[in-house]
């Protein structure tokens, strides 16, 4: 059965309302991070990874050339370069660490339970970094380093734009304007015909071809952000015996 026409108008005026009103959130939680680096505008909902390794942390020039290890004790998880790329900070043991880049001395700053992932300081306040907690609909959080507060960022888990939102942060891509970093499988066969996988860091800058940065062949590397400058590169490459 037809509805009335007047019933009809009233049917797509809801439908546009709630559209508008999904976007609307959708913008709002956008604007509540805008201003942190390593967030795209437009997040793709990608999978996140599986498990998280854990390692050592590595340093590359974004344009290529060697690789520097930064620290030896293992154990770190999502480095991000502070604004000033002075520094790295960076999650261990549940606590969350600096390290220099003149030397990699290593300095605890917070110890905050339920910290899962660095996403990467604000621009405009850099004691502030964005950070994803293991705490259901109040995954996204900032936290202060000057403090150690953590403080909830608006999150409607209804809302489908809020959950790609939610997605692309889970992810390990990260965007710096027209420049990307991702992880991506690679594999080989070993003497035997054996096959070895692993992952490996890829930078895409532009219109550029994509293209390996780590080259980690055959160790697990993972976990890429890039400086607020974007001269250098860190990542997690997995510590083997």
């Amino acid at each position: 059965m037809s509805l009335p026409r007047s019933s009809r108008a009233a049917f797509f005026i809801a439908v546009i309302a709630l559209c508008s009103a999904g976007e609307g959130r959708a913008a709002d939680l956008l604007s509540q991070v805008a201003s942190f680096l390593g967030i795209s505008a437009t997040p793709n909902q990608m999978k996140a990874p599986d498990a998280t390794n854990e390692g050592n942390i590595w340093v590359i020039d974004a344009a290529g050339g060697a690789r520097t290890q930064l620290t030896t004790d293992g154990g770190y998880l999502w480095p991000i370069f502070d604004p000033g790329a002075s520094r790295i900070v960076a999650l261990k043991a549940g606590e969350v660490w600096e390290i220099s880049l003149a030397g990699g001395r290593t300095r605890r700053l917070v110890s905050s339970a339920g910290i899962s992932k660095l996403i990467g300081f604000d621009r405009e306040r850099p004691d502030r970094v964005l950070i994803l907690r293991a705490q259901a609909n109040a995954e996204i959080a900032v936290l202060s380093l000057a403090t150690g507060e953590v403080s909830t960022v608006g999150y409607d888990p209804q809302s489908s734009a809020d959950r790609i939102f939610l997605a692309h942060l889970q992810g390990e891509e990260r965007a710096y304007g027209d420049t990307t970093l991702y992880v991506r499988k690679e594999s080989r066969s070993d003497v035997t015909g054996a096959v070895l996988e692993w992952t490996d860091v890829f930078i895409k800058e532009g219109d550029k071809r994509p293209w390996n940065l780590s080259q980690c062949d055959g160790v697990n590397c993972s976990q890429p952000s890039l400086s607020a400058n974007r001269r250098r590169v860190a990542f997690v490459r997995v510590a083997t015996n």
